[in-house]
């Protein structure tokens, strides 16, 4: 006889699939203080700068900023996020993001109505004509995307291995885009952007000459004339003065002038150029007999050339290492760089084209009578996902798509508190699809985000 211990095989068919959730981005929290110009850099790449006294409060309390970012396609679809406009426009996305800021006396700041922020979208492989759109929710809960309304958008690949066949080595003082501030854009016409830029200059020279009167042997009262370059890349360079007022006032205001942030770069028939300027500096200082140290004095008329020896070292250090918009990919050896591009609201932002269908366009209908579905369809050849405009007689219509497209078609519901999926990919046509639900188990929630994480376009 079998001496050996005998198991009994069930089945339990009330045995429950691992059901799982879909997942929820967190927001990542940063501090800033809003009297200042402050950067700040996201975990995927996001950089969003903010100018001084950005936001519409007249409180200087701490501004606290929540951001989200979305670059993966899962990610994506998972927030309930599209690539559509409000009248139904397919647009292709290069990174979305979700940005709020508030103060302990108020839950929602806003842009102050003459600000802006500059905002750096990470990308592998360029695509032409990205532009910048600002997000609402529509009566389904879906985000559809309209252009921003409220900046001039001008989109820029910066690299420090720039061609230089395509760019002019000749200096210019007028060209077809004068350089700017960024900021400016948001004034819209171009002579009251460079008027915007004049006046930064101006105001920035004038915050940033710190006077020790006590090295002065008399009152001074004059003008300093300064020349200087703002190169292709928007840095300044070759500054020189034109009409001295003595070394001492040369010297503070060549440091002024070389502490100027970077410049959006000019362009003569959309190639970057090297643009000069030349600005008066008005000098009005009042010094009594008594104030004069000519030990002060020596010490910094002596220290001019190591201050400048310097000051040059700190101008090349910081060309070199100012490229934040270029980094190397280590696991796949490629170059990632930003589009850049402005901003006049918070909320829902989205770096986007226009796509191009090159095999016409139909609708795509999807059989169905359940409303309460939550559908999308992820297109293969852009970074595109749509949601259906509306259901008719039976049908989740998509209107206007590429034809004859890969696409993923992916639908959630929920049952009984537990969450089911339909998952498929097919081919984009003018035929009926139909749903088939299964249990969203954690290991399908893994399966179905690697298959639209690994879609390449």
């Amino acid at each position: 006889s079998d001496s050996r211990s005998r198991q009994t095989v069930t089945n339990d068919s009330t045995i429950q699939p691992d059901f799982a959730k879909i997942p929820v981005k967190q927001f990542q929290t940063f501090k800033i203080d809003p009297t200042k110009a402050n950067n700040i850099t996201g975990k995927e790449g996001t950089i969003i700068e903010f100018p001084a006294n950005a936001f519409q409060t007249e409180s200087d309390q701490e501004v606290t900023i929540k951001l989200k970012e979305f670059y993966k396609l899962s990610d994506i679809v998972f927030a309930n996020l599209t690539t559509q406009t409000k009248n139904g426009q397919l647009i292709e996305t290069g990174g979305m993001i979700q940005i709020e800021a508030s103060q302990p006396s108020i839950s929602k700041l806003n842009l102050a109505p003459d600000k802006s922020i500059t905002l750096k979208f990470p990308f592998e492989k360029k695509k032409e004509g990205m532009k910048s759109f600002t997000g609402e929710k529509d009566d389904l809960g879906h985000v559809v995307w309209e252009e921003d309304k409220y900046v001039q958008t001008e989109i820029i690949e910066i690299s420090d291995q720039i061609d230089e066949n395509i760019i002019s080595s000749s200096i210019f003082t007028i060209v077809e885009n004068m350089p700017y501030f960024k900021g400016c854009e948001i004034k819209m016409r171009k002579v009251l952007i460079e008027k915007c830029t004049n006046q930064k200059i101006t105001n920035h020279l004038k915050d940033n000459i710190e006077i020790d009167r006590r090295v002065f042997r008399k009152s001074i009262n004059g003008r300093v004339y300064i020349s200087y370059i703002i190169n292709e890349r928007g840095f300044t360079e070759n500054a020189r003065i034109i009409k001295s007022l003595g070394p001492i006032i040369d010297k503070l205001a060549l440091e002024a002038v070389y502490s100027l942030p970077r410049f959006i770069p000019g362009k003569q028939r959309g190639i970057p150029v090297k643009v000069q300027f030349t600005v008066p500096l008005n000098v009005n200082i009042e010094v009594e007999a008594n104030d004069f140290s000519l030990e002060r004095y020596n010490k910094a008329v002596k220290n001019l050339n190591i201050k400048k020896a310097k000051r040059d070292s700190i101008q090349r250090n910081k060309i070199s290492s100012n490229f934040e918009d270029i980094e190397l990919n280590e696991e796949t050896g490629n170059s990632i760089s930003n589009y850049i591009l402005s901003s006049g609201r918070l909320g829902f932002i989205n770096c986007d084209r226009y796509p191009f269908a090159t095999k016409g366009k139909s609708s795509f209908n999807i059989l169905e009578n359940d409303r309460k579905i939550n559908c999308s369809l992820v297109l293969h050849s852009v970074r595109g996902i749509v949601k259906p405009r509306y259901i008719k007689r039976g049908k989740y219509i998509f209107p206007q798509l590429p034809n004859e497209e890969q696409v993923s078609i992916l639908a959630f519901k929920t049952k009984n508190q537990q969450n089911y999926i339909s998952y498929s990919v097919t081919t984009h046509n003018k035929q009926d699809h139909v749903f088939e639900f299964e249990p969203l188990t954690k290991e399908k929630l893994q399966q179905i985000t690697r298959e639209l994480d690994a879609i390449k376009n």
